[in-house]
């Protein structure tokens, strides 16, 4: 029983050492890497990361009107949203991502086909946050987009609150 306790104990210790390897490893790419580039007119790219390495087929990027989610390797599935129309932005870090250098950006719009979606594991995530804040700001204003608008209203088409007074 001693000895298999020690070799699940080695066997444990060398997991974890691989794990703090891997999280150190991806920590130094994810601060060498360049987020914030400008390819033509896109204000920031990135891919959801795996472990830290952007190897996933899901690549986010934006610029100046909208937010572009492109997922899929053979089939290839593109969602944007404008920015005037984002509602709520939230930044949701895990122990991991933390370690990691991620965050998951939760984005709340009153688009009809993208409601509310992730942008999951991206590098330095409350910068990219605050950059969209930003520019969701100035879309609204440039698009005279209020957020009362926003506001759900009670359209009671029956109208029968006309007949309580009766």
């Amino acid at each position: 029983m001693a000895a298999f306790l020690k070799i699940f104990l080695a066997a444990l210790c060398f997991v974890i050492a691989v794990m703090l390897m891997l999280t150190v490893l991806a920590s130094l790419l994810n601060k060498k890497a360049e987020t914030f580039f400008d390819e033509g007119e896109m204000l920031w790219i990135d891919r959801r990361h795996v472990w830290g390495f952007p190897i996933s087929f899901t690549k986010y990027s934006m610029n100046n009107e909208r937010l572009f989610v492109q997922s899929g390797l053979l089939n290839l599935v593109e969602n944007e949203v404008r920015l005037y129309r984002v509602l709520d932005l939230q930044l949701v870090q895990s122990l991991k991502q933390r370690l990691l250098g991620l965050g998951t950006i939760v984005v709340r719009t009153s688009d009809k086909s993208l409601h509310t979606f992730e942008l999951r594991n991206i590098c330095h995530a409350r910068e990219v946050k605050e950059l969209l804040s930003e520019h969701v700001e100035e879309q609204r204003q440039k698009n005279r987009v209020s957020s009362r608008e926003y506001m759900a209203v009670d359209t009671d088409e029956d109208d029968d609150n006309a007949d309580d007074f009766v």
